[in-house]
């Protein structure tokens, strides 16, 4: 049976005290998440953080029957609070992606100016 638990960690290195990766997870055993993670050791939110063997995953809030936005939401929080490294920023709001949208749309159509094209 697949538990409802929703976690929100943290990866934290000693050795370097300026780093942090915020994610979240619904597995059942954070471990195999934190597994996944040292997999992908040259990824540049958190590569840097295995590179010794202090790393640890702590995990910073668990909460009972939370779905994947709400956990979303919890895991931005403390992404924000920890002012972690991450290079994708986790859940964001609908006025975010809207304004996300909106700058996305106006450097294409520079681009588009750019290139010679007419933007339609």
């Amino acid at each position: 049976m697949k538990s409802n638990w929703g976690k929100v960690y943290a990866i934290v290195n000693p050795d370097f005290p300026d780093d942090c990766y915020v994610g979240s997870t619904s597995e059942e055993w954070t471990n195999k998440r934190l597994w996944r993670h040292k997999q992908r050791s040259s990824h540049p939110s958190y590569g840097r953080l295995f590179s010794t063997p202090n790393f640890r995953l702590i995990i910073v809030e668990m909460s009972y029957g939370v779905t994947r936005d709400e956990l979303g939401q919890r895991e931005r929080y403390y992404y924000d609070k920890f002012d972690a490294n991450n290079v994708n920023v986790p859940w964001r709001s609908p006025e975010e992606k809207k304004e996300l949208s909106r700058i996305y749309m106006k450097n294409w159509r520079l681009n588009q100016k750019l290139k010679g094209k007419s933007p339609s």
